[in-house]
């Protein structure tokens, strides 16, 4: 038997068929790639939350299996690439935490703070001159970076170049005014100095940016400390304070204030020594009688006017506190490291006046930024 052979017409519409089967096969496989993808990122982002969780707890090796995981399935996503070089550093493996961060440096993503890990893994390692190269690099790619300023004045800190260390984490305030290390570093070292106003202020406005760590713990007792050093009374009728030799003194070279900031300020804390000389001759002074002086401070200086020549929005805080009522149970939880048992009476016997402050204080942060900073510059 011989087999027709099919027309020309039915070939043509046999391959049309196929041709139009494995359109609707390509076309699935292609509406079912973005669902795929999305999937894989997703399980990405799982795995590294994973991963960040038990790294905190100290299971490092689980981390680094996890966030490789995490990489294969989503290559482009540098964060797990950024977190891996952390996980890396805990482990102390430098050399890798370093490739990790070199392989992702010149990324958009990158930010200031992979050139602070790079520049203190090159520290760690013993390579001094390759981490100032970065951080001063750093600077120049992010040169509002709080951080990196910081890691700079710290190069100088650990060689005790102290004026030079106070610079660059006054540089970084100017910044950066709302990153709090800068301030913990420029306080503790004002503090211990001459010029002790300049501690008060950026200690004081430290405890406010960073409110609940071992850090803000010292720093309570350091102005504690501070104001017992820096106020004094001669007699009953005659009392001073000793917080600055140079009284001008401020943001860092190339920024100017219009007047001397620090002359109005030690004029008024003396005034709003007044009150107290009988008091102030006997050390060491009470919580109780700090915060008369602060709260005394804070009107004086509004009553004169030194708002105006002086901005500050730490002396603004002040100001809202005492109009809100809460700037003695404010003054209390700043110095409260001084004299824990007086703040634990007083807590107890204001207990009502506490819980008010905490919530307003909870809900009215200190907020600092490039217009609203301690110690207005132009």
């Amino acid at each position: 038997m011989i087999f027709a052979r099919p027309s020309r017409l039915s070939v043509r519409h046999s391959l049309s068929v196929r041709h139009s089967l494995f359109l609707l096969i390509l076309f699935g496989s292609l509406m079912r790639l973005p669902a795929l993808a999305q999937r894989a990122k997703d399980q990405a982002r799982e795995k590294a939350l994973r991963a960040v969780s038990i790294m905190d707890e100290g299971q490092v090796d689980e981390a680094i299996a996890l966030l490789n995981e995490a990489r294969r399935l989503d290559p482009s996503n540098t964060d797990y690439t950024y977190e891996l070089g952390i996980a890396y550093y805990y482990k102390k493996d430098y050399q890798q935490a370093l490739q990790c961060y070199r392989s992702i440096a010149d990324h958009p993503r990158f930010n200031d703070r992979g050139c602070q890990m790079m520049g203190n893994i090159y520290d760690l390692m013993g390579d001094t001159t390759a981490a100032i190269a970065t951080y001063e690099a750093g600077l120049k790619r992010f040169p509002r970076s709080g951080p990196l300023y910081l890691e700079r004045g710290n190069m100088h800190l650990i060689a005790k170049r102290y004026l030079k260390a106070l610079d660059l984490y006054e540089q970084g305030i100017a910044a950066d005014p709302a990153f709090s290390s800068n301030y913990y570093r420029a306080a503790r070292i004002y503090c211990n100095s001459s010029e002790r106003g300049w501690g008060l202020i950026y200690g004081e406005t430290f405890m406010n940016l960073e409110r609940s760590s071992a850090r803000t713990a010292e720093i309570s007792k350091l102005l504690y400390d501070t104001y017992q050093e820096g106020l004094y009374a001669d007699s009953d009728t005659s009392a001073g304070v000793r917080l600055s030799q140079r009284m001008v003194m401020g943001p860092p070279k190339g920024k100017k204030i219009v007047l001397p900031f620090m002359l109005p300020y030690t004029m008024v804390m003396t005034l709003s020594l007044t009150p107290q000389l009988s008091v102030l001759r006997k050390k060491p002074y009470s919580i109780s009688t700090l915060s008369d002086i602060r709260s005394g401070f804070v009107r004086f200086w509004f009553e004169q006017k030194h708002d105006k020549d002086h901005p500050s929005a730490l002396f603004d805080y002040q100001q809202r506190l005492a109009k809100a009522g809460h700037l003695e149970a404010y003054n209390y939880w700043l110095l409260m490291k001084g004299q824990e048992t007086e703040m634990t009476a007083w807590q107890d016997s204001h207990l009502q006046e506490w819980k008010a402050f905490v919530t307003w204080y909870t809900e009215n942060p200190l907020k600092l930024d490039e217009k609203h900073t301690v110690v207005e510059a132009r």
